[in-house]
């Protein structure tokens, strides 16, 4: 029986040994891939080998580490889309691409941090510091941005001043930086308390690391020589400060502070307006824009503001009025105003004032008219057959972008609306798409009318090869209800054709 006992003992350890050598040969391959995968942030590959280093490796934790990056490796082609979203702005498509990524790996700091930053950039703040919990700690989290949306998110009063000032300590910052949130926070409540602090502060300090508490001791300075004794007045300069530092949140309450003593200060009443709208306050924006514009109806920058401001509150017709009397006054972009007034005009589905208003916009011959003005005039006029306009604008548009395949196709596009089209016209055709493909061959709408090339042709096929092609191209789904019109008129025309074989 001992000797039994002793083989199988034996047979034991043989068997443990043998899968200790085989997980830790796993672990080693697993590991490998890791750190050879071009899709692991370097970030990622030093934190897994500093688990590996440490003198009592946690093997649950690197175990669980291996499988979140080799299933990060999986999911490469979902993030690199998402991430081609983020870096070209696209906020909310990224957005929607990072969710389901995060349900594979929920706790991915990297995914966590980008997810957050969204939110942060589209003012969502209550959902930025719910992500901002997971990825606090995260070497990848810009602080200054995550403060900000704390404050933005709380809306800072007496009742939860201390609770912020205690999270921002967590945050563990400089001397100077932890100074500069905390005391400026102090501002939104006791104004004399924190203009006190800032003034013993630059007693003692006149050298700083940080671009910010330059612009705070310059605004100090000023306050300090200023020769009006007028509180309200000297209080302007740490105001602009706030609003200078993107600190919006207390440039507001500040505004307000100096608005409670001199109701009609015109500058802070700007000031006001302006920090409330980059917060998405648009009502605050309004009251104050409104009251401005009483003191001075023909300021073209405020009716400006204001404009955009009924364009945030979603009244198209005050945001018109507002932009018309800028336009009157001189406001200083003219150009930016008539495309302002002209996707107005497309959101009211108004397509005789939207077209108008593209013909004013490219009579003006400005050397700064740019190629989506003449690209969307070209493109609409098309749609709501002008094709002599669409024609005019093409010619313009050769001889200021030679090397944009956009006047090729459309010019291609323009011929193709023809009812008697020739073979003549389908050669001119093939020669222009041809020289579009040169230029931009992943082109969703040179492969529309590419599409359309082909069903004047009666090739069913490749035409609808080249539309469904489109369809899949264009991201930004701009064009998909005209791909879709097309790939049905060729889908029709194709079972015609068969049902008469």
């Amino acid at each position: 029986m001992k000797k039994i006992g002793l083989i199988l003992i034996v047979l034991a350890l043989v068997l443990w040994a043998s899968w200790f050598v085989f997980d830790k040969l796993k672990t080693n391959s697993d590991v490998e891939e890791i750190i050879s995968s071009s899709w692991i942030s370097e970030e990622d590959k030093k934190s897994l080998k500093e688990d590996l280093q440490e003198n009592t490796i946690d093997k649950q934790k690197v175990d669980n580490k291996i499988e979140a990056l080799k299933k990060k490796i999986k999911l490469k082609w979902l993030i690199s889309k998402a991430d081609m979203y983020f870096d070209e702005n696209e906020y909310m498509i990224a957005l929607v691409e990072y969710q389901k990524i995060l349900k594979d790996l929920p706790n991915d700091e990297e995914i966590n941090v980008k997810t957050w930053d969204i939110y942060y950039k589209i003012h969502k703040y209550k959902k930025a510091n719910e992500h901002y919990q997971k990825v606090k700690n995260s070497r990848f989290l810009d602080k200054d941005k995550a403060i900000f949306s704390l404050i933005n998110d709380y809306w800072v009063n007496k009742e939860n001043i201390e609770k912020i000032k205690s999270q921002i300590e967590e945050f563990k910052l400089s001397d100077e930086k932890n100074f500069y949130y905390i005391n400026s926070i102090t501002c939104i409540v006791d104004y004399s308390l924190c203009r006190d602090k800032f003034q013993k502060y630059f007693e003692k300090n006149k050298k700083f690391e940080t671009e910010e508490m330059k612009v705070m001791y310059e605004a100090f300075e000023n306050f300090k020589n200023f020769k009006n004794d007028d509180l309200y007045y000297k209080a302007a300069f740490v105001t602009g400060a706030f609003y200078q530092n993107w600190f919006y949140y207390v440039a507001l309450k500040t505004a307000e502070w100096i608005l409670s003593q001199k109701s009609n200060y015109k500058p802070i009443m700007k000031v006001a307006a302006k920090s409330a709208y980059e917060i998405w306050d648009y009502i605050s924006a309004k009251k104050y824009l409104t009251e401005v514009k009483n003191i001075d109806k023909d300021d073209p920058e405020i009716s400006y503001f204001l404009a955009r401001v009924y364009e945030k509150l979603n009244d198209k017709i005050l945001a018109l009025v507002n932009y018309k009397k800028a336009l009157t006054d001189w406001y200083k972009d003219q150009l930016d105003i008539k495309r302002r007034i002209i996707f107005l005009f497309y959101e009211k589905n108004d397509t005789k004032k939207m077209l108008q208003a593209f013909d004013e916009l490219l009579a003006t011959k400005s050397k700064d008219l740019n190629l989506q003005d003449y690209s969307l005039a070209i493109y609409y006029n098309i749609l709501n057959d002008d094709l002599d306009k669409a024609t005019k604008y093409s010619r313009e548009w050769i001889i200021k972008f030679r090397d944009s395949e956009i006047f090729y196709w459309y010019l291609s596009w323009i011929i193709l609306q023809k009812e008697n089209i020739t073979q003549a016209d389908l050669n001119l055709v093939k020669i222009n798409l041809d020289r579009a493909m040169k230029i931009n061959d992943k082109s969703p709408m040179i492969l529309m009318v590419s599409g359309m090339y082909e069903l004047k042709r009666k090739n069913y096929d490749k035409a609808i090869s080249d539309l469904k092609l489109a369809h899949w191209l264009d991201k930004s789904w701009e064009y998909k209800d005209v791909i879709n019109t097309w790939l049905e008129n060729v889908n029709n025309e194709k079972n015609n054709e068969n049902s008469i074989n």
